[in-house]
């Protein structure tokens, strides 16, 4: 255990010390500030281009911006976070696996497991960490500038999307364990994402999807309860325990 922490420790201090996580959490503030800033500009900039859209047959009336459109917004950009936050981690095994790393930790006496999950615990920290700063800052703008109350669950909502996020990590991380390449790291991921919302087109099992936790927007207008999200709930946490131990043996096995 003990070499498991000073091993996250390790982990910890390099993200610091190559400014990754400092980068991404400048990139989550500045898009936490978006969402808002959008919503509130949005009736300046159409009736700024009211005469031009007007030329073109189209009418602008008076435009009513509400909370919910604050958090349709924050909904919109977090597909982009994730996709980023995935480039700036599908490395995480890959530069590995090229110095050589791996072996020298290896032979101190670290397991390959120890290594696969403190490598993972550690993306998953920095994904909450950067995920909390998102939603508090987009939550203190929606609450000074609008009336929140009218959003119902967003809270719960916000929680389901930092799942679906832990799910595509979880992915990302498995496939790595297999992976010497960026490239196919990023494929692999990729696939693990977007398979799900293509069975979903499925009728009879579209519900447990885990994509199914990414319609926040949904909860906040009252058009579905979060209760009808516990099936997704429910197969995502098992995925993710399928995906995890199955890149923890990929990752044992793999020749370094």
């Amino acid at each position: 255990m003990i070499a498991f922490c000073a091993f996250v420790r390790k982990e910890i201090v390099e993200l610091i010390r190559n400014k990754r996580l400092i980068i991404l959490l400048a990139i989550f503030t500045i898009f936490a500030i978006l969402g808002p800033l959008t919503a509130v500009l949005t009736p300046w900039i159409l009736e700024t281009m009211s005469d031009l859209l007007e030329s073109s047959g189209v009418t602008v009336n008076g435009i009513t911006i509400t909370v919910l459109d604050s958090w349709t917004q924050y909904y919109k950009n977090l597909p982009i976070l994730l996709i980023v936050f995935v480039l700036m981690f599908a490395g995480l095994f890959t530069k590995e696996y090229a110095r050589g790393t791996f072996e020298l930790i290896i032979s101190k006496g670290m397991s390959r497991n120890k290594i696969y999950f403190a490598k993972m615990l550690t993306v998953l920290g920095t994904w909450t960490i950067c995920y909390i700063a998102y939603f508090l800052i987009s939550l203190a703008y929606n609450v000074s500038l609008w009336d929140n109350r009218v959003a119902q669950h967003w809270g719960i909502a916000a929680f389901l999307y930092w799942i679906f996020g832990v799910y595509v990590i979880i992915g990302m991380v498995s496939v790595s364990g297999f992976s010497a390449s960026v490239s196919g790291v990023l494929i692999g991921t990729g696939v693990f994402a977007v398979m799900p919302e293509l069975i979903g087109i499925l009728p009879k099992i579209t519900k447990y999807m885990p994509t199914q936790l990414t319609s926040g927007i949904l909860i906040l207008t009252g058009s579905i309860k979060p209760n009808d999200r516990i099936e997704s709930i429910v197969v995502t946490a098992i995925l993710c325990f399928v995906a995890g131990g199955i890149g923890a043996k990929g990752f044992s096995k793999k020749q370094l």
